[in-house]
């Protein structure tokens, strides 16, 4: 806009001039006075053209890369990039869970493994016996039980029930 008001300034001078000299004495060799004029006035004209068209191509540029900015974040393409990206955290996740279940029955599988080789049912299958006083209570030593108390053994098939008729210590 500078430039624009500086080369109407510089032409509407110019044309002062051109108009001052074309009234003066100079008259019958107006044409010689007034072609330096004009041709400095056509290369002014020509620098304001290429100035201007310059400028407009300038922001023409500008206008297209904003344009480009805008388009990138748009609504629809900011939803599709964070769909996107909770699509990817979720199979991570995904995977994440697989991995944590897969170790847990792994562990749980060992340590039922370890409670059927240790439990009661490996040791009744292995021949041994469990005796129970009449309250249902283990019976660790003969000493806890008394004579004509009833208590029940179990095998790793089946049950026994007795009465005490005999105790003999160690």
């Amino acid at each position: 806009q500078r430039m624009e008001r500086r080369v109407r300034q510089a032409l509407e001078t110019s044309q002062r001039v051109i108009d001052l000299t074309a009234r003066g004495t100079l008259q019958r060799d107006a044409e010689r006075v007034l072609l330096p004029w004009r041709q400095r006035l056509d290369g002014i004209e020509d620098s304001l053209r290429r100035l201007t068209l310059d400028n407009v191509q300038r922001r023409a540029a500008a206008v297209l890369a904003w344009q480009h900015l805008l388009e990138l974040r748009t609504p629809e393409r900011m939803m599709a990039r964070r769909a996107a990206s909770l699509q990817l955290l979720g199979e991570r996740l995904s995977a994440r869970a697989a991995a944590a279940i897969e170790r847990l029955r792994s562990s749980m599988e060992k340590h039922a493994g370890l409670l059927r080789t240790l439990g009661p049912g490996a040791t009744l299958e292995r021949g041994f016996t469990v005796t129970l006083d009449a309250a249902g209570r283990v019976v660790r030593e003969a000493s806890q039980l008394q004579e004509g108390e009833a208590y029940q053994t179990r095998f790793f098939k089946g049950r026994v029930h007795g009465v005490v008729t005999r105790i003999e210590a160690k």
